[in-house]
C-alpha cells in the first residue's frame, strides 16, 4: 500500500505542475477548443433536420473537459501499475498509422488498428523497433478509460437525429463524446537510483522485459495528452441503454487486450495473437453494436398520434414531464396525425394546450402553459415526408464480409 499511496502521490505532484504551467495548460486548452468546435459541428448538423434544438454545445464540452480530468487519473494509474514505459513503443509511429487509416476511413482513426498495424509490421519485418506488449498495453488502458467515460457520461450529450436505413424513415439519437485527457505516464532514463526514489515491489512491473536497460533501472513520469472519443448512433435502444452496452463491449475487450499485453511479455509466442486481437477485436466491438441497428426501430411514427423522439428542456413540454416515446393523441380536443396538425393547433390555442398523451399503452392528460411564441418544445419522429436525414448503413469489415458471404451463396 505504501507503494500505491506514493505513487499516487507523485502523479498529483506532476499533474498539479503541469497542469499550472502555461505551455501545458495552453495546449490543454486548445484541445478543449477542438472538442467544443466537435459538439458544435455536432449541434449544427442534429438542428440543420429538427424543428427545434437547444444551444448546449459549450456546456457538453465543459463537462467532458472535467470528466477528462478524472479519465485521467484512472488511465495514468493503470499505466503505471502495469509499468507502461514509452521508451520503446514508437508513439510517433503509431500517429502516423493511424493518420494514414484515417484517409482511408475516418472511423479507422484510432489507436487500436494503428496498434495492429504497426505491431504485425514489426513482428514481418522488424520494422519499426518497437515493443509490442507495451503498444498494446497503452492501447488496453485508453480504451479501459474509455469505456469508463462512456459508462458515466456517454448519455450526457445525445443529439436527436433523423435517419433513413434501407429506405425507411426513423429517428435516432447521435450518441458522441470526446475527452481531453491529461495523463502521466512511466519513461526510463537511466540505472542509478536518484535521491528520494520511490522502491518499487517485487511484483511490479506487470509488463516484463519492459526496458533494454536490463532489470534495475529508474524512472520518471512525464506528463502526455490525449484525446478519446466515442461515437455511435442508436435507432433501436434508448441512449442509456445503448451506452450500458457499448461501454460494456468495450470494458471486456480492453480487459482482454491488458491480460493478453502482460501474458505476451512472459510468452513470446502470444505476440502474433495480440497483434491479431487488436484490431479485430475492436472491429467485433463494433460490429455488435451495428448489428443492434437491426432490430425492429423505437422511434417511428405510429399509426395513430405523434411519436415524441425528444424534449427540448425549459419548454412547456419538458415542464409537464412528456418524454420521449410518448405518443400525442389529441390537442385541444382535435386528434392529431403529423406534427403540422399540432403545430397548427397550438397556434390557435389560447395561453393553454390540453394533450392526451399514450404511454405505454396507459393514457393521461397533460395540460401545457404555452409561451408567447407557441412553442411546445418537442421534436417528433420523422415521417415520410422528412426532408433532410441521415442515411446509416452497415460500416464493418465484419459486416462487409458477411455481404460476400451472402452474395457467393447466392
Amino acid at each position: 500500500m505504501d507503494f500505491f499511496f506514493a505513487i499516487l502521490k507523485e502523479m498529483g505532484r506532476v499533474l498539479v505542475n503541469n497542469l499550472t504551467s502555461p505551455s501545458f495548460l495552453f495546449l490543454y486548452l486548445l484541445l478543449f477548443g477542438l472538442v467544443a468546435l466537435q459538439y458544435r459541428r455536432l449541434q449544427t448538423t442534429s438542428a440543420s433536420m429538427l424543428p427545434c434544438s437547444q444551444n448546449i454545445y459549450m456546456r457538453t464540452a465543459l463537462v467532458s473537459t472535467l470528466l477528462g480530468l478524472g479519465g485521467g487519473l484512472a488511465g495514468s494509474l493503470v499505466l503505471i501499475l502495469l509499468g507502461v514505459d514509452l521508451t520503446d513503443i514508437a508513439v510517433g509511429q503509431m500517429w502516423l498509422t493511424a493518420f494514414l487509416l484515417m484517409l482511408i476511413k475516418p472511423r479507422f482513426l484510432c489507436f487500436a488498428y494503428a496498434a495492429g498495424v504497426i505491431s504485425a509490421a514489426s513482428l514481418m519485418t522488424g520494422y519499426p523497433t518497437v515493443n509490442i506488449p507495451q503498444l498494446m498495453a497503452l492501447v488496453g488502458a485508453l480504451h479501459l478509460v474509455e469505456s469508463l467515460l462512456i459508462f458515466i457520461s456517454g448519455s450526457i450529450s445525445s443529439w436527436p437525429v433523423y435517419i433513413n436505413k434501407n429506405g425507411r424513415m426513423r429517428g435516432g439519437f447521435n450518441l458522441q463524446q470526446f475527452w481531453p485527457i491529461p495523463l502521466v505516464a512511466l519513461i526510463t532514463v537511466g540505472v542509478i537510483e536518484p535521491r528520494g526514489a520511490i522502491m518499487t515491489p517485487e511484483w511490479w512491473p506487470l509488463l516484463r522485459e519492459g526496458t533494454s536497460l536490463g532489470t534495475s533501472h529508474t524512472y520518471i513520469l512525464i506528463p502526455v495528452l490525449a484525446i478519446l472519443g466515442y461515437g455511435e448512433i442508436t435507432t433501436t435502444n434508448s441512449p442509456a441503454q445503448a451506452v450500458r452496452k457499448s461501454s460494456r463491449h468495450l470494458l471486456i475487450y480492453s480487459i482482454g487486450l491488458i491480460v493478453l499485453a502482460v501474458l505476451s511479455s512472459r510468452y513470446s509466442l502470444l505476440l502474433p495473437l495480440i497483434a491479431l486481437y487488436s484490431p479485430l477485436g475492436h472491429e467485433m466491438v463494433i460490429w455488435i453494436g451495428m448489428k443492434s441497428e437491426n432490430r425492429p426501430a423505437l422511434f417511428t411514427s405510429p399509426p395513430q398520434g405523434v411519436m415524441i423522439l425528444d424534449v427540448v428542456p425549459g419548454t412547456p413540454a419538458h415542464a409537464q414531464g412528456l418524454r420521449s416515446r410518448d405518443i400525442l393523441l389529441t390537442a385541444g380536443g382535435e386528434p392529431v396525425n403529423s406534427y403540422q396538425e399540432l403545430l397548427n393547433i397550438s397556434g390557435q390555442s389560447g395561453k393553454t394546450l390540453l394533450l392526451e398523451v399514450s404511454r405505454h399503452r396507459q393514457q393521461f392528460s397533460r395540460r401545457l402553459k404555452l409561451r408567447e411564441d407557441k412553442a411546445i418544445g418537442i421534436i417528433p419522429v420523422p415521417d415520410d415526408g422528412t426532408q433532410r436525414y441521415l442515411c446509416l448503413a452497415d460500416d464493418g469489415i465484419f459486416a462487409v464480409v458477411a455481404r460476400l458471404w451472402h452474395k457467393i451463396k447466392h
